[in-house]
């Protein structure tokens, strides 16, 4: 048998637990507004950092080579040279993913090759080195620049034997260049390549 008493009390409590529901709602808004406020203001810049770095970083590339090279990013030509000119700097815009393909020749004696890249603000910089850096065999060798990184045979590439060439490149770049490096110490054509991550262009 229904209590007469129960029946009266029922919606009393069911908009009680309506308006509690409400109320926990707003309380958990402010408590969302309230930890968005109270964020490090390092931890806002570090996602400014990284939202810029995305849509990708203006600067310029300096290579040198002994004796020669050209480099490619993401199949297009952004820098060519030879050990009888100064390092050259080809303008280029670096976007996360994006592919530095480089072709160089030895033809007598020492061999080796260096690249640094610098942002126009001087605030984004990295170099050639045999950890970043993969040397590789391109299927063609008429368009080496073309070509899936994760298809290609590959392997590390081996330091440079001119050691003269980082002094060269730093006159005229102003920034240090980690390593010379080459391909196959027994082959006069080096084949070497270094996808582009978000870490390499954040500030």
């Amino acid at each position: 048998m229904e209590c007469p008493s129960a029946r009266r009390f029922l919606p009393r409590i069911g908009r009680c637990e309506r308006h509690l529901s409400n109320h926990w709602k707003i309380l958990l808004i402010f408590a969302c507004l309230a930890a968005a406020a109270s964020a490090p203001a390092e931890d806002l810049a570090v996602k400014k950092a990284r939202e810029k770095a995305e849509r990708g970083v203006k600067g310029r590339i300096w290579a040198i080579a002994d004796d020669e090279f050209v480099i490619y990013v993401d199949g297009k030509k952004a820098a060519s040279g030879d050990l009888s000119k100064p390092p050259e700097a080809g303008e280029v815009k670096l976007k996360p993913g994006d592919v530095i393909a480089a072709r160089a020749v030895n033809k007598e004696a020492e061999y080796g090759f260096g690249m640094i890249f610098l942002s126009n603000n001087g605030k984004v910089t990295f170099s050639s080195n045999a950890a970043d850096w993969q040397a590789y065999k391109p299927s063609s060798k008429t368009k080496w620049w073309d070509f899936d990184p994760a298809t290609v045979a590959k392997a590390k590439p081996a330091p440079g034997s001119n050691t003269t060439l980082n002094h060269d490149i730093e006159t005229l770049a102003e920034q240090g260049c980690n390593e010379i490096i080459w391909g196959d110490p027994a082959e006069d054509v080096a084949y070497l390549y270094r996808v582009i991550t978000l870490e390499d262009l954040i500030e």
